[in-house]
């Protein structure tokens, strides 16, 4: 198992454990340590590291297997002035760190299907 990515979520996302109480739950194949899940009580996030890049998908934790990219969120919630935030695509860890950290309180307030 890969844990330098878990190691890396863990640092570049501290805010998601520290803060709103998020912890890593097991990943059936987690493709040698490159896909890591966190969950709090109401969302999980699915972190997929490829190459030099990182992807973040959201879900319920209902039971749902339904993911949803994260811009795929972030775009509506931008269009209905939800949040403020500007911002470009992009797939880095530090990038995509940032930006959760200041939408995370509307991502909380969707449902997500």
């Amino acid at each position: 198992m890969n844990s330098r990515f878990k190691a890396a979520i863990r640092r570049s996302f501290s805010y998601l454990f520290e803060k709103y109480g998020f912890n890593f739950v097991p990943v059936v194949n987690d493709f040698d340590g490159n896909v890591v899940i966190a969950e709090s009580d109401s969302l999980r996030f699915r972190f997929i590291h490829d190459r030099n890049y990182v992807f973040l998908d959201i879900n319920n934790t209902l039971g749902s297997n339904q993911w949803v990219g994260f811009y795929k969120i972030l775009d509506p919630l931008k269009k209905s002035g939800q949040i403020e935030c500007n911002y470009k695509y992009s797939n880095k860890i530090k990038v995509i760190s940032k930006l959760l950290s200041q939408c995370l309180p509307a991502i909380q307030k969707i449902s997500i299907q």
